[in-house]
């Protein structure tokens, strides 16, 4: 439970006897008021209601959540209940759902009813598209009626009888001047309106598709900013599968890759406009800035004469040029944070990856290997010098004093904690204490979460080693570290008639085998860590 906890939490609880004490201890300081939290929850979940052209996937999401959140606060609504206040927080336009779940007297669970509710959205989405469509083809229909009138009533002073059959036979006897057949004109050819039905459908096709995917263009409509290409970013982070959707203007669901900070150099200024949580979305055709988000920024916009201005405090920063519509940002060709941010792409032969893959292992090694045919003997002399293993193994110069060896086992233990670490390791691992025998240079290394675990550590290591061997550890040789001179520590020692030795300041040399030991364990981690620039595996490394 403590080590759950963060740092300045733990150690408050760190003397606490039991779990019990703990619980109590922090729901006097943290739990919330159940009856006001019972009340806010009610309220939230009866006022709830879903606008007109909102998603109802999240609405129900929601809606699910705080019953959730009631019945965790002992607040059990019948199945039946859930269901009728997810149909009363629905529109108008939903009237004909109600009228059929009524109908048919159905008692679905949450996750069937979001279910249906989703379906019956989508529904209404191509509903409304055909009923944008229709005016167009009642406007057609209406401009033909009017045209075969117009001939009857300007040509018919002899009755409509007689304007007809003198209308066709006019028609009958003129020649298409695009097909060449007889009974008709050009305007009325079937072949002809077919023809500029397809040379307007392939100019259409043309104007939206020959664009240039990496400009960026101003969207009013779009909540983030969104690229096409992961090498603008400067900075940027993986996002986990399904963590991040879009909605885009067709319905469809599309999934952001990645999110990261995008650096914008403008044209024939030395002014960057920085673009922050711009999502990475490879299917994209352009790269959109959201205007809101800027807005928010305290950027401002002035529009006119295909013309769009950014301004910041009463300052033009930069403008978009309206090209087909759109109002394209003026860029540079090649902004200045794609340089650096240009992925490493190295390439390795085989030699240099099982040098990598084998812990960064000697040359004599990767000799014996490569007359094995693991790899060739020329991949082994283009190995050349790994900067790796040269940051790894870097030791001080040897200490030439003389130092008593210990005559048995466990006569002497040499001691030491190392952290913290850089990064912290999987599992909240920042430290690693080691305990080496100095007869047998047999060493043991404990992960740690803290320093304060290094006693614990102690213990764990005299019980496994005393057991084993039959013998009583009599001297631990350390630094003046904090960890070994606290109070419990030094009283632990005395109870268990075991000589406690501490090296003087600035005297690491007298704890060697330490010091060996140590450089062993972090060589090897750090050697890994280098190579692939990821330091949490490095106690993992040390730990197998």
């Amino acid at each position: 439970m403590i080590a759950s906890m963060v740092p300045k939490l733990a150690r408050k609880y760190e003397l606490f006897a039991h779990a019990d004490d703990i619980k109590e201890n922090l729901e006097s300081m943290y739990s919330e008021n159940t009856r006001a939290s019972r009340y806010a929850a009610t309220k939230e979940l009866v006022a709830l209601r879903l606008c007109e052209g909102a998603s109802v996937h999240e609405h129900v999401l929601k809606m699910i959540t705080l019953i959730e959140k009631l019945v965790n606060l002992d607040v059990v609504l019948p199945s039946e209940l859930q269901v009728d206040l997810i149909l009363l927080s629905l529109p108008s336009s939903y009237e004909q759902f109600l009228v059929n779940f009524n109908m048919n007297k159905l008692d679905p669970t949450l996750d069937v009813m979001l279910n249906m509710l989703v379906s019956y959205e989508a529904t209404i989405k191509k509903e409304k598209f055909v009923l944008l469509t229709a005016p167009s083809g009642k406007k057609s229909s209406f401009s033909k009626k009017r045209k075969s009138s117009l001939p009857s009533k300007h040509f018919a002073k002899g009755g409509s009888s007689g304007s007809k059959s003198g209308k066709v036979s006019k028609q009958a006897d003129d020649v298409c001047h695009h097909c060449g057949k007889p009974g008709h004109w050009r305007r009325n050819c079937k072949d002809y309106l077919d023809q500029k039905r397809s040379e307007k459908g392939m100019y259409f096709i043309e104007v939206n598709l020959s664009v240039d995917s990496s400009s960026w263009v101003l969207d009013t409509g779009c909540g983030s900013h969104l690229c096409n290409d992961l090498q603008l970013m400067a900075r940027s982070r993986r996002l986990d599968v399904g963590e991040t959707y879009l909605r885009m203007g067709n319905g469809a669901r599309v999934a952001a890759e990645a999110i990261g900070t995008v650096y914008l150099s403008i044209l024939n200024s030395d002014y960057q406009v920085v673009l922050n949580n711009c999502l990475y979305v490879p299917t994209l055709i352009r790269n959109l800035i959201s205007i809101p988000v800027l807005d928010s920024e305290g950027f401002s916009f002035v529009f006119g004469s295909s013309v769009c201005l950014i301004q910041k405090n009463n300052k033009v920063i930069c403008k978009g040029q309206l090209v087909n519509n759109l109002y394209e940002l003026n860029l540079n060709e090649i902004p200045i944070n794609t340089i650096s941010a240009k992925r490493k792409n190295d390439s390795l032969n085989p030699a240099q990856l099982w040098h990598a893959r084998l812990g960064h292992i000697s040359l004599r090694r990767m000799n014996e290997f490569a007359r094995d045919g693991l790899f060739s003997l020329e991949d082994v002399k283009s190995l050349g010098t790994c900067e790796s293993c040269l940051k790894g193994k870097m030791t001080k110069s040897p200490y030439k004093g003389q130092m008593e060896r210990a005559e048995g086992l466990l006569d002497l233990i040499h001691t030491d904690v190392c952290g913290p670490l850089s990064v912290s390791a999987r599992g909240g691992y920042s430290y690693f204490v080691t305990f080496t025998d100095d007869y047998s240079r047999y060493g043991f290394v404990y992960l740690m979460k803290y320093k304060s675990e290094t006693f614990e550590r102690f213990k764990d290591f005299r019980h496994e080693v005393e057991n084993q061997l039959g013998r009583r550890i009599k001297k631990l040789r350390s630094d003046r570290g904090g960890e070994y001179l606290s109070a419990e520590f030094i009283d632990y020692l005395k109870e268990n008639g075991i000589l406690s030795q501490w090296t003087p300041p600035g005297t690491p040399q007298l704890n060697g085998v330490f010091r060996t030991s140590e450089s062993n364990f972090v060589g090897h981690g750090s050697i890994h860590g280098w190579d692939s620039l990821n330091y949490r595996h490095t106690c993992g490394v040390m730990h197998s």
